[in-house]
């Protein structure tokens, strides 16, 4: 996977990586490099030119490649917002684990369990890791639209 450097603006985009090793470069001079469960999230703003590509190791080495890239879109107030980056370690995301210790939820974005998140978004968001091994439920206030990925991994 090899994105050419591409612009856009007005929107915030996410990266979760779960699996695999990325990287993404930017006309501002920023370098990252993606290991399994950071989080990226960027405020496009007023605009931003990146590409993003699977690390030389990754490509070296091949391997699998999982995670999300998420855009959203900034209200019109924000459109024009100055550019940033909120980088994210693994450890550094706040999760709740359930009293009977069968559901971990990662607070990406949102309150959750009494959990917020630490990443700022500019659009109300819930962004939750939820991994169980029975039944949970996750009360979402009504007017927040819903998106459920089932995800398992390769491994």
């Amino acid at each position: 996977m090899d994105m050419l450097p591409f612009p856009y603006r007005g929107f915030e985009t996410v990266k979760y990586v779960l699996e695999g090793i990325a990287e993404e470069r930017d006309t501002h001079g920023n370098h990252m490099v993606y290991q399994p469960g950071w989080v990226r999230w960027t405020t496009a703003g007023a605009g931003i030119i990146n590409g993003f590509r699977l690390s030389d190791e990754q490509l070296k080495n091949g391997g699998v490649y999982h995670g999300f890239y998420i855009w959203i879109n900034l209200p019109a107030k924000d459109k024009m917002a100055r550019p940033r980056y909120q980088d994210i370690a693994p450890e550094n995301i706040p999760w709740f684990t359930s009293a009977d210790k069968k559901t971990i939820i990662k607070v990406i974005a949102g309150r959750v369990e009494g959990v917020r998140a630490s990443i700022e978004t500019g659009t109300p968001i819930y962004f939750l890791d939820l991994r169980t091994t029975d039944k949970y439920s996750v009360a979402i206030p009504a007017d927040m639209k819903v998106l459920v990925y089932n995800y398992h991994p390769t491994a």
